[in-house]
């Protein structure tokens, strides 16, 4: 981890090595995120920094780092170094231009199918390239996917994410508490339960992104978060309307099983079962 010498608060026009800070971009529960200028090579970057200064932030920002950056796919933002502001950790990550999915639906107002099936089959495809290297998200939302120039996709923030079944930094098999391992309106009923995120937990959310796509609202809702909880656990998903084609809607019923077992047994089968809806205009 390189080291750089710098206060803790970053001010625009202040340089942190090669990089000069240019604007905040966001403040977030894991930190900061500013964009900044790469002076030595020239290109935008955005840095994120950690707003805790203690050895489980600094582990968890590397951590994060080290997963983003085994993965290389046009739809995965990607990670270019890791650092420290005195005695704080930060990670330069490739600029993404766009706007946040959740931002791209309008409550109550989906998106046109043929937008919808091209921006899903991005995501899964960004997913199964991370699934084949052993990561799983495990907090895919709509506020963690950008929609770039052109319809791009980008996905953003690995920092909940796990690293094979055997997670080399020790994580258990069951989580601390589900609001730990996840965003609630995305979080699969075993996740919920305790029980480990796993790649089929990764397309329950994408069930969830998809329906929200087309129909401008999530599959399940509730007034409390307990609430929410008790309806992704014990109701059906909200019907989707008669005008999304039946395959898709088959498609997303079975992305948002209950059981994992009954869900697409893989990422690669989901998008499989994605490109083969037939769109007239495709």
């Amino acid at each position: 981890m390189r080291t750089v010498s710098s206060t803790s608060t970053l001010q625009i026009g202040q340089h942190l090595g090669a990089y000069r800070i240019d604007a905040l971009l966001g403040v977030g529960g894991m930190g900061t995120v500013y964009s900044a200028r790469d002076g030595a090579l020239r290109r935008s970057v955005a840095i994120k920094i950690v707003d805790r200064t203690d050895d489980s932030a600094r582990h968890a920002l590397l951590r994060e780092a080290r997963i983003a950056a085994s993965l290389s796919h046009p739809a995965i933002c990607s990670v270019h170094e890791v650092g420290c502001v005195g005695d704080q950790p930060f990670i330069v990550m490739e600029r993404v231009d766009g706007v946040p999915l959740s931002r791209v639906i309008r409550h109550g107002h989906g998106l046109a199918i043929e937008t919808a099936l091209n921006y899903a089959l991005q995501i899964v495809d960004a997913i199964a390239h991370a699934h084949a290297h052993g990561v799983v998200h495990r907090d895919l939302k709509s506020a963690n996917v950008m929609i770039g120039p052109g319809g791009a996709v980008k996905i953003l923030d690995f920092g909940l994410a796990v690293h094979d079944l055997d997670d080399p930094d020790g994580e258990t098999t069951r989580t601390e508490a589900p609001s730990g391992a996840g965003t609630i309106p995305y979080m699969a009923p075993e996740v919920l339960c305790g029980h480990r995120a796993g790649p089929r937990s990764d397309i329950w959310a994408i069930g969830v992104l998809i329906h929200e796509m087309l129909a401008g609202s999530r599959p399940f809702t509730g007034a409390t978060r307990f609430e929410l909880a008790a309806a992704i656990l014990e109701r059906p998903p909200e019907p989707l309307s008669a005008s999304v084609p039946y395959e898709l809607r088959r498609i997303v019923a079975r992305c948002l099983e209950k059981s994992a077992d009954e869900r697409f047994s893989s990422a690669r089968q989901l998008a499989s079962a994605l490109d083969a809806v037939p769109i007239s205009s495709r």
